[in-house]
Parts: structure tokens; sequence; C-alpha cells
């Protein structure tokens, strides 16, 4: 039986992100793993067997608190709370401390994690082209469209829209061990960050009808 997709056609500003990544489209991600082959995509992303997602890196959690400071610091609180110093997690008094503080519901962080994403956050935004771009605009929206050529359903989560005239502007934040020129360039190259930007390019003038002028990727070094 097909389902019915209209009602996620288009742009959804304030679709959890949780919701978002539980909805089955093609994504630039699928698009990578499909691109390596498809046992791999079907392995990975569609078969009713494959092994349930892991427990997220401790880079992934850091690219994560990196990218609410920079785009969302309002919802800073609302996710996080900073483990008090003094408290040792080896101890039973000390996981029991920590044990209290993740019954909040928020994700449990120190304190040096939390600002070394605020610095990461400070450095992207003092960059003046980048600064302006987020001067103005809305983060972590979700777009849905219909492939033309295949009729699946796609999706797209740009980490920030800029007005920009009659279209927009898109940035995305990253985290890399390397923000040179020369070195970034090699992460472009080596996670396929050129083809996300043509799918999020692509994928939000679909999505939208607005014209996408440019996309910008605000690499921040890892500390």
């Amino acid at each position: 039986m097909s389902v019915d997709v209209t009602p996620l056609l288009g742009l959804h500003k304030d679709m959890p992100a949780e919701t978002y990544h539980g909805i089955q489209a093609m994504s630039a991600g699928g698009l990578k793993r499909m691109r390596r082959s498809p046992a791999h995509f079907f392995g990975l992303q569609l078969d009713p067997n494959r092994p349930p997602p892991g427990e997220p890196t401790p880079a992934m959690k850091a690219g994560t608190l990196m990218h609410t400071c920079i785009f969302e610091p309002d919802q800073v609180d609302a996710r996080y709370v900073v483990r008090p110093d003094g408290i040792d997690g080896r101890t039973k008094e000390g996981k029991a401390a920590i044990a209290a503080l993740a019954a909040s519901g928020k994700e449990v962080i120190e304190a040096a994690q939390l600002a070394a994403a605020q610095t990461q956050a400070r450095n992207i935004q003092a960059l003046p082209e980048v600064g302006a771009l987020l001067a103005d605009g809305y983060g972590e929206s979700s777009a849905f469209w219909i492939d033309e050529a295949t009729g699946e359903l796609c999706k797209c989560r740009p980490d920030w829209v800029n007005p920009a005239g009659d279209g927009v502007i898109l940035v995305d934040g990253t985290s890399t061990q390397d923000a040179s020129p020369e070195g970034f360039a090699r992460v472009i190259w080596n996670m396929d960050y050129a083809l996300q930007a043509a799918w999020y390019v692509d994928g939000f003038e679909a999505a939208t009808g607005q014209k996408v002028y440019g996309f910008v990727f605000a690499a921040a070094e890892a500390a």
C-alpha cells in the first residue's frame, strides 16, 4: 500500500531532528551509500534485519554540540546540562549523581566540552562573511521533495538558511582537524562534501521553489 507523502513536501521550519531522521527518504548520506554500492545502501539503510544504530561517537556528540551552539544557541540549556566540578564518575556516588543529572532528559557534558563548542561557534561567527550570513535567517529546517526522474521521496536539512534577495544562501557548519584551505579541500574530497552541497542546493530549490545562490561550508577546527 502506497503512502501519501504530500503533507511532507516543502519546507518545515519546526520539525524536530528526531522526526526528520525517522522519515524514510533518500538523503545525501543515502546517496553516498548508494554511490559506494546498492548493497551498502540496502544493508545500511533499508534491510529490516540491519543492526540498530550504535551509540554516537565522542566526535559525533562534539559535532552536535557545536552545531547547537552555532545554529540553535537558545537550545543549549534545554538540551545539555554541565556536570559540576568535583563529581567523580568512577565512584558509586559520582555515577549516581550523573544519573540524577541525566534523569532530566538532558545530555550530561563537561564544562570543557561546552567551552570548546562555544569557542568554535565564536570563531565561525567572527568570520565577517559567515557572521553576516548567520545574522539573518533560520536554522535546522527540513525540506522534502519528489525526485522527478525516480519518483522517490527525498530530503535535506540545511544547518542555516540565509535570505538573499529572491533566493537564499545555505550554510553548513562542520568540525574538522584542519580548516586551512589546503587541509579542508582534502576533507571536501574525502568526505564527498561536493556531492552533499549539490544535493542540498538542488533539493532545497525543488522543495521550496527558491533559488539557492550559494552553499557555504563554515569549518571550525576541533579542539
